[in-house]
């Protein structure tokens, strides 16, 4: 049985494909999309929101 070589540095297959910054991208955007959700729940707005809303 013959294996095929992969000589490819980490950087380049970091690079070559690019599916892991797609999935980077979609990771970081459902964990700022689930710490939007969170706060819409607990119905409190951050402390740099209140003077913008005029609370």
């Amino acid at each position: 049985m013959k294996t095929i070589g992969d000589d490819r540095g980490l950087l380049e297959a970091l690079l070559s494909d690019g599916r892991f910054w797609l999935s980077l991208t979609s990771f970081v955007l459902a964990l700022s999309g689930g710490s939007a959700i969170f706060q819409s729940f607990t119905g409190y707005f951050l402390p740099q929101d209140v003077p913008c809303a005029r609370f």
